[in-house]
């Protein structure tokens, strides 16, 4: 499957096919609430909008929802290549919706209701710039999913990764996020209670 953006259409000398087409168009008065109702209505697929289509109607200025797009896309051949979602899952936006997620539960922790987190997040602008660096840069981390051992920097894959204790549990270290690192099995195996010395970023 090829993807095409504008430039590629352009080289083509493709660009009428965007241009020349015809938008049907229909007005609609109303709260910003009823005009995306009407808009769930008459969603030309046939299909109900998914969570995240109508959250990305919504709150389309959101810094938070605009990031996790931007990071969601920069990984969508990962995420198709890996078998993560298919391509019809990436037209509904559901890799943006993982992404919002992730991004979300790296800084927040265990959230109760994810849906209902990321709404509020989005709709009150509630993570300001330092919280939205941070997780892009935990996101971008655990979608590289890299082994943290010093010097080892191999590609994790699902059948080769393990969840290390930085200070290992043995000697006190907690269970919690900010103690945590991925490792590969054979370097979690050989560095035992030893404390991991991450990678270099």
């Amino acid at each position: 499957m090829e993807w095409i953006d504008w430039p590629l259409l352009k080289r083509k000398g493709l660009q009428h096919l965007i241009t020349g087409y015809e938008i049907p168009v229909i007005e609609v008065d109303g709260e910003l609430g009823e005009i995306i109702e009407v808009f769930v209505r008459i969603n030309s697929t046939g299909k109900a909008l998914t969570r995240q289509e109508t959250r990305h109607a919504r709150y389309y200025r959101s810094p938070f929802l605009k990031e996790a797009s931007r990071l969601a896309n920069r990984f969508k051949k990962h995420f198709l290549k890996n078998g993560i979602f298919t391509a019809g899952q990436i037209d509904r936006m559901k890799h943006v919706e993982f992404t919002s997620e992730l991004m979300l539960s790296l800084v927040q922790g265990d959230v109760l209701n994810k849906k209902t987190a990321l709404d509020r997040v989005m709709q009150t602008n509630s993570f300001d710039g330092r919280q939205l660096r941070r997780a892009t840069s935990l996101a971008t981390t655990t979608l590289n999913r890299v082994c943290s051992h010093g010097g080892c920097a191999a590609k994790l894959t699902w059948d080769d990764f393990t969840i290390d204790h930085i200070d290992p549990y043995s000697r006190g270290g907690r269970s919690q996020l900010e103690n945590a690192a991925l490792m590969c099995r054979r370097h979690n195996s050989s560095k035992g209670n030893r404390k991991n010395r991450r990678a270099a970023a």
